[in-house]
């Protein structure tokens, strides 16, 4: 099991991954080498500047006056995923990075588009080409009073075996179906835009590509991998229309679909909707956060939780919002993992409900079965009154072990081995369990951090390709 962490930049958009590379001493050109040395370098740098001024004033004194240096936007760049053999990273990014960008396929504007980095290639690829519908086209693309409608493309994953990318994306037009992430102009779609501009999931196929041995020491041949073909999986209004940007307030799109996770070959696809229809067979009126799967070969959907927004009450003056979010896959894609407050056929007392636990199901292809709590753990209260502090965490990403046996996840909870929990039983700070889902035994990671050190509170926790 490994350790991960997602921690933007604060002034530029970079991140270092540690990757197989050819080291020495002097600057030579990228050439394999059969025994290549472990090296961590950084392959993206990004920022862009502040919205220049709309017309420029020349200075009227004689004597010109310096002008200071703008401070660039902070533009993130994320490592979202990565290939079974680790030829592949998938990359949510603000920044203009890919190393095939030409005039008309680039992303200076800054908007969150996917890229795709090929190690053996030595490449980055910009898989989506996407614009924000502008308020004013001949004004700065950057200016957040400036967009109208704003474009994204956001939480990738790609398959175990390095064909499929999964992600959501607002760039389309239900007006025109031929148009896709892998090329859109928002303010020429404005219009449609304006009327949905909701997320939704889309799949990336990747073109086909030679197998290569790396450690031949041969050069690969240059793939066009931004050449490949992107398919539209949910089709459904928004839950809000989108709200223009002004100069202190951002722009609003209603990211509706969220949170695809996959399995080894992509032919699963779990994800998280708020539509309230659109999903063949769907029953989600409310619009609660519900989890789904969608079968890519049958183009079934399945629905995994069917929940309600609990009303108020003299114990509970606020009511509940109730959600079903980031789910996980094992590579079969036969078991899933996720974290509800729902409650969902629990046997805990009242004073602990409405709380976030962790949930496992097995998924047939077609059916779910076995839906259980893994955790029933009490709220974390602050001098007895409710702090709103999550007591177990399951982050997006890969938590199940790809033999569906272990799941990985963090809570404050002291948990015994049995799932029980002891006279104490919430720390304050997080440990990592593994969770033994057939012989329903929990086991701590190391040690949680000293009460009186500062603790950065998640750690992402995820499983090597063979399930250690």
């Amino acid at each position: 099991m490994k350790h991960a962490f997602r921690l933007p930049h604060p002034a530029a958009a970079a991140f270092a991954l540690a990757l197989l590379f050819v080291a020495s001493a002097g600057a030579r050109a990228q050439t394999l080498s059969p025994t290549p040395d472990a090296l961590i370098f950084q392959i993206t740098n990004t920022s862009i500047p502040s919205p220049p001024p709309a017309t420029p004033t020349p200075t009227p004194s004689p004597t010109p006056t310096p002008t200071g240096t703008p401070v660039p936007f902070a533009r993130n760049s994320y490592a979202s995923d990565v290939s079974g053999n680790g030829r592949f990273v998938v990359i949510e990014s603000e920044g203009d990075i890919s190393t095939e960008r030409t005039a008309s396929r680039n992303n200076a504007d800054g908007n969150p588009e996917i890229f795709l980095f090929d190690y053996a290639q030595r490449r980055i690829f910009q898989i989506t080409n996407t614009k924000n519908a502008l308020k004013d086209a001949a004004a700065s693309p950057i200016d957040p009073a400036n967009i109208d409608v704003r474009v994204v493309n956001l939480r990738p994953v790609i398959s175990h075996d390095g064909r499929f990318i999964v992600f959501v994306s607002n760039a389309y037009s239900d007006a025109n179906p031929a148009l896709s992430p892998a090329n859109f102009d928002g303010t020429t779609n404005a219009a449609a835009l304006k009327a949905d501009g909701n997320s939704e999931i889309f799949v990336y196929q990747i073109p086909q590509y030679p197998e290569v041995d790396l450690t031949s020491g041969t050069e690969v041949a240059p793939v066009d991998l931004a050449a490949g073909t992107m398919t539209r999986v949910t089709t459904t209004p928004a839950s809000a229309l989108p709200r223009a940007g002004t100069s202190t307030v951002p722009a609003f799109f209603s990211l509706d679909n969220d949170a695809p996770a996959v399995n080894d070959d992509a032919s699963f696809i779990a994800f998280v909707s708020q539509a309230k229809s659109g999903i063949p067979g769907e029953s989600n009126a409310d619009g609660n956060r519900e989890v789904f799967i969608f079968n890519r070969l049958t183009g079934a959907f399945v629905q995994v939780t069917n929940t309600q927004d609990k009303a108020p009450t003299n114990d509970n003056p606020l009511g509940t919002l109730v959600f079903n979010v980031n789910p996980s896959l094992s590579g079969s894609g036969n078991v899933l993992a996720f974290i509800s407050n729902a409650d969902i056929g629990t046997s805990e007392a009242a004073a602990n409900q409405n709380n976030g636990e962790i949930y496992v199901a097995n998924f047939s292809g077609s059916a779910v079965t076995g839906l259980r709590a893994v955790t029933q753990t009490p709220h974390f209260l602050v001098n007895g009154a409710e702090s709103g502090i999550s007591v177990n965490l399951l982050n997006p990403g890969r938590r199940l072990s790809r033999d569906g046996k272990l799941l990985a996840f963090e809570s404050l909870a002291n948990f015994n081995t049995d799932g029980s929990l002891p006279s104490t039983p919430l720390a304050n700070s997080t440990g990592i369990y593994i969770y033994n889902i057939a012989a329903n035994t929990f086991t701590q990671v190391a040690s949680r951090p000293p009460s009186d050190q500062t603790d950065v509170g998640e750690r992402w926790p995820t499983f090597t390709g063979d399930s250690s």
